[in-house]
């Protein structure tokens, strides 16, 4: 298992997502499962969403999406708006979803300056309303969306083979708006007070 800390992501921001001093960190390192998804950006960002296996020693990140337009039922197709981090949103071969279901992504288009368009594999069969949030999941199918109860504690660069991050399971002042994907009311609550959470 390799672990790095990398403290010159490029284009890092000005702003710290939380207060270091509050910050506890799990001890040793955990392998990231599906860091494939972050070629394209070249890194996993600090302080995207974790869901930590303890057991296996495994870290799921979490990506997240805000949707530009309302979905319907049926649709296989959404809007979602850009990332105010500069964070790539969702790449051909990824799963999205919801709290129902979790489907892949097949084609994606990112013309528009205001938003990305994603075609799905499927239709969700459930409504999601302008504002609405996304998230990454594991697998197509119901129920693939992992639960976050960590957080990235440092940027890791992406190459091929088994990489290691860093869990962070506390941290106070944590602004959402500074956060690659900022986090989602349910992940909020799956995060508990142990993060405490403002704009």
């Amino acid at each position: 298992m390799s672990l790095k800390y990398n403290v010159t992501q490029p284009a890092a921001r000005e702003n710290e997502p939380w207060d270091e001093k509050t910050v506890h960190r799990l001890k040793g390192g955990f392998n990231i499962v599906n860091f494939d998804q972050f070629a394209l950006a070249g890194w996993l960002p600090k302080a995207i969403p974790l869901a930590i296996d303890y057991v296996a020693r495994t870290a799921t990140p979490i990506k997240g999406g805000v949707l530009h337009t309302a979905v319907a039922a049926g649709d296989t197709e959404m809007r979602l708006l850009k990332n105010i981090s500069g964070n790539p949103l969702f790449a051909v071969g990824d799963f999205i979803g919801n709290a129902t279901k979790a489907v892949l992504i097949t084609q994606v288009d990112k013309s528009n300056g205001a938003y990305d368009r994603f075609v799905l594999s499927e239709a969700f069969g459930s409504a999601i309303t302008v504002g609405g949030t996304v998230l990454s999941g594991t697998e197509a199918g119901a129920n693939k969306i992992p639960k976050a109860n960590a957080m990235n504690y440092a940027p890791v660069k992406w190459e091929s083979g088994k990489q290691a991050c860093t869990g962070v399971i506390q941290a106070y002042e944590v602004r959402n708006k500074f956060l690659p994907y900022p986090l989602t009311d349910t992940q909020k609550t799956e995060l508990t007070s142990r993060f405490h959470v403002i704009p």
